[in-house]
């Protein structure tokens, strides 16, 4: 995929791009095999209907001359962008794909191209492909040039197949695009299309569409040739914008096929490429898949942003890559663990980084890397992690003396000055996430889950006080109201170059609390009259516990001089938007409903504070719960229970086992450890959880993960600010 940062960062000129080095780390994996597939999800209409991004792609011509020179040998082009540009721009994409040298299926330029199977010879080995999608997110082509692009039919499918084995194909292989984005689980009609498929003779399915790498399988089946079929679900992003965790992985699949010498008698050819009768084996084993866990990295280098795509392995270890911070490392080896964990099994070889290094790769890191690698983390005040880093690396450095204290990492060293350079403060790190948000694709559908703020009473500066965003049809509605929540909000809105139109300040008129405390209150004030004072001309409605109304009076009555200032002086402020209509529910069920959302609420049990509550936003295309500050607790579980994201709080556990037994009872009594999320996670099945309100306590967000996967297989993250789902 090509996204608009992506393609602003190959601009070379004004109408001219160079793809080149976002492939370069990965080439020789491509260069290698005898034939390389890719998916491609854009279109080429040409510079003068003007070069996009998401949601209508059109890429430069550059995009497909950059996959031919770096080891691509066959694009698969059905998938719902498509049609991008109309049945012009999918034709024209053909005639670039064509003149590069490329092969291609999927969408057609005529009847007669859509009729004819694609078949290689590989080594003796005729392998056909065959791909499908879904359907596409523009208009369809005309019925009278349906041929343009392959929708999944299984009439065609099995007549695709039959055609392909008289043409003399021994092995066919299937593309599909298909699922739901954002789910790496297969969906009920993913599962028919693929046994339907098995049956009609497949011999290896692969698949895209949901970004994100989904499980593999081998299978058996009187209608395949091979003597093991297999099925990759879903491929991840290989190359894309889209940078939350799991988007921003991908894979380079190595399917491996050997041929007997002595495999088919003449009869037994001819019988194999008749449809009516049974096949039998073809003599064709598939003798290894090997995989290679692929990370994008979005960022500087050399002076200039980039999109970089690496091996997952060697972004998240060869410290040679000095321009990669430790946060884009520790997002490398998320990619690597998640992709690891999704894909390994028995007949499945994880390829490490030195299979195809042409050189020896140096793992050793020069001492000013080194000095700015434990600069970056000082920067963070993750003191921990900075002892760990020296401690891996001090054998290296016999003549240098680390020491490290509770204020500050300190690095005494003999031989000579060397100038330490600082990758980045605090508040540039702050910004860089700020960016990130801003630039970032956003999910498909019309809700967005945007966490305003992950934090914490502990004033985090990385963290802002505790708030989720709920956006459906570009409206906002925003839970709990810790502090920053409305310039979070800010940051990813359009008036600050943000993707998200319903965080215009002045659109922020919808709320609901989960309870009073003092960490998801103190920006109340800030939301009440900060979009009033940007152009709110409607009164805030906000939903919460019993205490809610008089919280509200009593916030009203602080301010009441500047508001009455700003209505009664020379500034233009409206009579309206100030004001607040407080709605306190007490009982469990529905307390807000529109066109956009039905909101539950629900009790949880945070200690002995009363009124403290969880949420249930229904909106037409997610289930959202929000469990609030809580303990485990079985109303979590129950409104939980199939939901499409799981948002909920947590604490370290080997964190927690370091306190006084006084915090060991607060936390265990008010909190929810990460085995504890684990275990509420394996029973209420949610598609995606997202871990938030972080008690991290020195822990990295992998030790966080590590253990919530001791007890839980399904899909979690860490939330942090300014994140988009």
């Amino acid at each position: 995929m090509c996204h608009t940062p992506q393609l602003e960062n190959a601009r070379i000129g004004k109408d001219s791009f160079d793809f080149n080095p976002s492939f370069a780390e990965v080439k020789q994996w491509l260069l290698d095999d005898d034939l390389s597939i890719g998916n491609f999800e854009t279109i080429c209409a040409g510079a003068e209907k003007g070069f996009t991004g998401y949601p209508q792609f059109n890429s430069p011509d550059e995009l497909v001359t950059a996959l031919k020179k770096n080891g691509f040998d066959f694009l698969v082009t059905a998938n719902n962008h498509s049609m991008d540009r109309g049945e012009k721009g999918l034709t024209r994409t053909l005639e670039v794909i064509r003149k590069r040298g490329l092969g291609y299926t999927g969408t057609f330029s005529s009847q007669a191209d859509r009729d004819s199977v694609r078949i290689m010879d590989l080594r003796g080995i005729r392998v056909a492909i065959l791909n499908y999608t879904y359907g596409s997110n523009e208009p369809l082509p005309d019925k009278d040039r349906a041929y343009l692009l392959s929708l999944i039919d299984t009439s065609r499918i099995r007549n695709d197949l039959a055609s392909a084995r008289i043409a003399g194909a021994e092995i066919v292989t299937v593309y599909f695009h298909y699922g739901n984005e954002m789910y790496s689980d297969a969906t009920a009609s993913q599962e028919a299309i693929i046994d339907f498929t098995i049956q009609a003779g497949a011999d290896i399915i692969i698949g895209s569409h949901p970004h994100m790498i989904g499980k593999t399988r081998f299978f058996k089946t009187s209608g395949a040739t091979l003597d093991s079929g297999f099925i990759a679900t879903s491929m991840g992003n290989f190359f894309s914008n889209q940078y939350w965790r799991y988007t921003d992985a991908g894979v380079i699949l190595q399917i491996e096929l050997t041929k007997d010498p002595a495999s088919l008698s003449l009869r037994e050819a001819e019988a194999a490429r008749d449809p009516k009768q049974e096949r039998r084996s073809s003599g064709i084993r598939l003798s290894g898949i090997r995989y290679l866990p692929t990370w994008v990295y979005r960022g500087t280098n050399s002076g200039k942003k980039k999109h970089i795509i690496y091996p997952a392995e060697r972004a998240a270890t060869d410290t040679t890559l000095t321009w990669l911070n430790l946060s884009s490392r520790r997002m490398a080896d998320e990619a690597l663990d998640d992709t690891r964990r999704m894909l390994e099994g028995p007949g499945m070889t994880l390829l490490r980084i030195s299979d195809a290094m042409r050189g020896p790769m140096i793992f050793s890191v020069p001492f000013d890397s080194l000095m700015r690698e434990v600069d970056l983390l000082e920067a963070d005040s993750n003191y921990l992690e900075a002892l760990r880093l020296i401690e891996r690396y001090e054998d290296q450095f016999p003549d240098q003396k680390f020491r490290i204290d509770k204020e500050r990492v300190y690095l005494d060293f003999k031989l000579g000055n060397i100038d330490t350079v600082r990758q980045s403060t605090p508040e540039e790190h702050q910004q860089e996430r700020i960016d990130e948000g801003k630039e970032q694709a956003l999910p498909p559908g019309n809700t967005r889950v945007i966490i305003l703020g992950s934090g914490n009473p502990n004033p985090d500066p990385h963290r802002s006080g505790c708030s989720i965003a709920i956006v459906v049809n570009d409206v906002p509605y925003i839970v709990d109201f810790g502090p920053g929540l409305v310039r979070r909000a800010a940051a990813l809105s359009p008036r600050y170059n943000g993707p998200i139109k319903g965080l215009t300040t002045k659109n922020l008129t919808h709320a609901f609390l989960t309870h009073l405390h003092s960490d998801h209150t103190t920006g109340y004030p800030d939301l009440i009259l900060t979009p009033w004072v940007m152009g709110r001309d409607e009164p805030l409605e906000v939903y919460g516990p019993v205490g809610i109304n008089k919280l509200t009076k009593y916030i009203l009555k602080a301010y009441e001089a500047d508001i009455r200032y700003r209505r009664e002086g020379e500034e233009p402020a409206n009579d309206i938007g100030w004001r607040v209509n407080s709605h306190e529910f007490s009982t469990e069920g529905v307390i807000y409903q529109d066109t956009n959302v039905t909101v539950e609420a629900f009790p949880v049990d945070h200690g002995s504070w009363p009124n403290a509550w969880g949420f249930r936003f229904t909106t037409p295309d997610k289930v959202i719960v929000i469990s609030g500050d809580t303990r485990p607790c079985g109303k979590v579980i129950e409104y939980a229970t199939g939901a499409d994201i799981l948002i909920h709080e947590v604490y370290y556990q080997k964190g927690w086992e370091q306190k006084t037994p006084e915090w060991k009872t607060y936390h265990q009594h008010h909190h929810t450890s990460t085995i504890e999320v684990g275990e509420i996670a394996s029973k209420a099945r949610p598609k995606l959880v997202i871990l938030y309100h972080v008690l991290e306590w020195g822990a990295t967000d992998a030790e966080i993960l590590e253990e919530v996967h001791s007890v839980y297989n399904g899909k979690v993250v860490v939330g942090r600010d300014l994140e988009i789902y």
